[in-house]
């Protein structure tokens, strides 16, 4: 069996005291439905906050500007016979412009969500990872590390 690495940048995005969610659609088997940071694998030869940045345009219709780093988290998944070892990047990002995106085939639903909302759904199952939850934690608790870290 083979095994794939991917590399993650995910973007903590906070709007009067609400975090943004996306709703997983149809593009990963398997976490249709889950809730997550907007997120993405990195592509080839592009920087992790670069990354970020990306993706979260990409999926929520934001420019954004990774502020610093909030943590760094790791998981392992065997989807159709093939391993995953999966690193996220969670960054704390500032929104610079743009406006909410409205749901497609890839994003279900974005919703703003207190803390004890997006604690409702880790208790429910409905997040991606738990990590979502987690990184929300530790990011209230003032966690967070300078982006020089990553050059």
């Amino acid at each position: 069996m083979s095994r794939v690495i991917h590399i993650v940048g995910a973007n903590i995005l906070e709007k009067d005291g609400k975090f943004l969610l996306i709703q997983e659609g149809k593009a990963v088997p398997g976490v249709t439905g889950k809730w997550n940071f907007p997120a993405g694998k990195m592509d080839l030869r592009e920087k992790i906050i670069d990354c970020a940045a990306r993706e979260a345009k990409e999926e929520s219709g934001f420019e954004v500007k990774p502020e610093f780093l909030v943590s760094v988290f790791q998981h392992s998944d065997t989807r159709d016979g093939q391993d995953y070892d999966v690193m996220v990047f969670v960054f704390k990002s500032a929104i610079l412009s743009g406006e909410l995106k409205q749901p497609d085939d890839e994003i279900m639903d974005l919703k703003w969500l207190t803390k004890e909302e997006i604690k409702e759904k880790l208790d429910a199952g409905e997040l991606r990872r738990p990590f979502v939850y987690y990184a929300i934690e530790k990011y209230l608790n003032g966690e967070n590390y300078s982006l020089e870290l990553l050059n």
